[in-house]
């Protein structure tokens, strides 16, 4: 390190102890220092941005505004699950309330959003309706190992959403608010007071996730004591959720990184908002000890880019962690949504770089919502609109591309495995104990769909009928059931306008929809054969378009002892003998090339739409045709 650096981080550590600010953070009162309200996820300022992005439909904010919109746990429709009078991630009498009451949070935070969004009261009513169910029912968090865990998880969605509720013209009674802010303070606080109090225990990303709660429920109730004490933890703090224990100033390094990418990336989420909401009241976290956090999102963007990264074995702060030899694996390049806000600060700014969070962001946008309670690129982009891809929401898994794999893919059932063979990726079912076979499979990661450009769903397999395929989404399988595919083309074409059935009970994917899945997957059972195979899995434009690209030749079809078919631009052949003398003809009966002798299997590139015939001698005994119809080339 420099001595220019050593001085600069040097600098920023005493400027974070003695409590000094980046930029000017509100009044002062009686000598010290006013909190900006609201204050934690949004600003007056972020609001004003957004609502002019949205009205612009600038991409990515608009597009991120969409997801938001469009979520299941946003507006009237959304039931609640709770409210539970005992709450826990893992305690065995009340972990059936986990994922229940964590959405109840989620849409909580999500309708604040929306109203401060959308001027709709609607959504702040019911955003405080889901806050005062629990607030007159919930009497604890049990003790159990997850405790502290959930009150800074879902502490932090409740802060929030109340930050948006009192600090805007929601029409909400403050006796209402004072209630919820009473209930996190007598059960939330309590358990993250109990984490501060105790000696570490725990990996990195538990003490990050307390923080960003302490600090939001702090700025919440004006209690400044509260707010230094989670600056301090942040950067002195004796545990592994430190800025200065969590990444290595060297190389980026996570100390989680050994663990798993998923685990890596919740942590950095958390010190994400760690160091954005201190920058809303003028404090700068993000620049500490040289922009380490810098790194360690470099890092993590490196590693789950398909690059190699140095990594050693970490000595963690508890000794419990440090046995982890080497990079793990589990969980690379399943992005989570939590980098629109570091490089939005460091390169928008800032004016610094970052190219690897660079290259993964121009591949993942928009950020949509993690489990965590961020939307990214709605939240935090403030550069100018960027045009929108071409593709954006495309779903377009093709195997008999020559770089296929099933790497995207992952098997539900147990026993399942699957392959890429001859253009299809080959799914090998588990035998079930009423004697068929299942084989469920999904996509990893998330998955877009968008009403707007892409709301025809398609897919080609063999070896399964329709109506023992089902898409499988969280927001229910499309139709509600098995066998509700819209049409079909040929013999292993299924596809469906999403914008005319419903998924599950009520949901339906609207003409200006932008969707993101969590789940997506194909749900396929009761086989009487051990093996499917899948072609490729898309979305369209249109049927119409469908039809161009499937065009018009069937799936696969057999002269004498020829197979062939259609992808995209490619005619692929299979001959159990020689193919003599074979040559392709365009629709008027010019040449259009002089093949040769081909035998086994031969790939011929379509020079473009339109009908070609191909023409081979049989064995010297007579002349074969094919006849091949072209749709639109892709």
């Amino acid at each position: 390190m420099t001595h220019r650096h050593f001085l600069r981080g040097l600098l920023l550590v005493l400027l974070s102890v003695w409590g000094m600010k980046a930029e000017s953070a509100g009044l002062e009162e009686n000598g010290e220092k006013s909190f900006v309200h609201p204050g934690i996820v949004v600003t007056k300022e972020s609001v004003f941005r957004m609502k002019d992005y949205i009205a612009r439909r600038a991409y990515p904010v608009y597009e991120g505004f969409l997801l938001l919109k469009s979520s299941p746990r946003v507006g009237e429709a959304y039931k609640m699950n709770g409210p539970y009078p005992y709450i826990s991630r893992d305690h065995p009498d009340y972990k059936y309330t986990s994922n229940g009451m964590s959405s109840d949070f989620s849409a909580a935070y999500e309708d604040a959003l929306m109203w401060v969004l959308t001027d709709n009261r609607m959504y702040a009513r019911k955003s405080m309706d889901i806050l005062s169910a629990y607030a007159s029912t919930l009497q604890g968090i049990p003790e159990s190992n997850d405790r502290m865990l959930l009150a800074g998880l879902e502490g932090f969605k409740i802060a929030s959403a109340l930050e948006i509720l009192k600090h805007t013209d929601s029409g909400i009674p403050g006796t209402e608010i004072e209630n919820v802010v009473a209930m996190l303070k007598e059960h939330f606080q309590r358990a993250m007071d109990d984490f501060y109090a105790m000696p570490a225990c725990t990996n990195g990303n538990w003490g990050l996730i307390v923080t960003k709660a302490y600090m939001a429920t702090a700025i919440l109730t004006d209690d400044r004591e509260m707010y230094d004490r989670a600056k301090d933890f942040y950067l002195n703090g004796e545990d592994n959720g430190t800025i200065r224990n969590y990444i290595d100033g060297e190389t980026g390094q996570l100390q989680e990184s050994g663990r798993d990418q998923q685990h890596s990336m919740l942590g950095l989420s958390a010190m994400a908002m760690v160091c954005e909401v201190a920058w809303h009241q003028g404090d700068d976290l993000y620049g500490l000890l040289d922009n380490r956090f810098l790194k360690g999102c470099e890092y993590v963007a490196r590693y789950n880019l398909g690059y190699d990264v140095p990594y050693k074995v970490w000595k963690d702060v508890t000794g419990k962690y440090s046995n982890w030899p080497v990079i793990s694996e589990k969980g690379r390049g399943v992005i989570r949504p939590i980098f629109e806000a570091p490089f939005n600060h460091y390169v928008h700014r800032r004016g610094l770089e970052m190219p690897y969070t660079e290259e993964l962001l121009e591949k993942f946008r928009p950020e949509g919502f993690n489990p965590e309670g961020d939307c990214g690129s709605l939240l935090f982009y403030e550069a100018a609109p960027l045009p929108a891809p071409e593709g954006l929401g495309h779903l377009d898994e093709d195997f008999a591309r020559a770089d296929a794999t099933v790497a995207g893919w992952t098997a539900v059932t147990s026993g399942v495995e699957l392959a890429v063979d001859d253009g299809c990726m080959v799914v090998h079912c588990a035998k079930q104990s009423d004697g068929s076979y299942r084989g469920d499979i999904k996509l990893t990661g998330k998955t877009l769909l968008d009403g707007r450009n892409w709301p025809v769903f398609a897919i080609k397999v063999d070896g399964a009928e329709p109506d023992r395929i089902a898409v499988d989404t969280e927001r229910g399988p499309f139709g509600n059931g098995y066998g509700k595919w819209t049409g079909r083309i040929g013999d292993d074409v299924y596809y469906c306008d999403l914008r005319t059935r419903n998924f599950g009970a009520d949901n339906r994917l609207g003409s200006e929809d932008l969707w993101e899945l969590s789940r997506f997957g194909l749900k396929v059972a009761g086989l009487v054969n051990d093996v499917y195979r899948v072609a490729w899995v898309k979305t369209f434009r249109s049927v119409e378009e469908l039809e161009n690209f499937v065009t018009g030749v069937p799936s696969i079809q057999t002269v004498a002892d020829v197979r062939y078919d259609v992808h995209g631009s490619v005619l692929r052949l299979w001959a159990d003998g020689a193919l003599l003398d074979l040559r392709l003809y365009s629709a008027d009966g010019s040449l259009c090339s002089m093949l040769g002798d081909r035998c086994g299997k031969t790939e011929i590139h379509l020079p473009g739409r339109g009908v070609f015939v191909l023409r081979w001698s049989d064995n010297g005994r007579r002349c074969r045709s094919l006849k091949v119809c072209m749709g639109d080339m892709r």
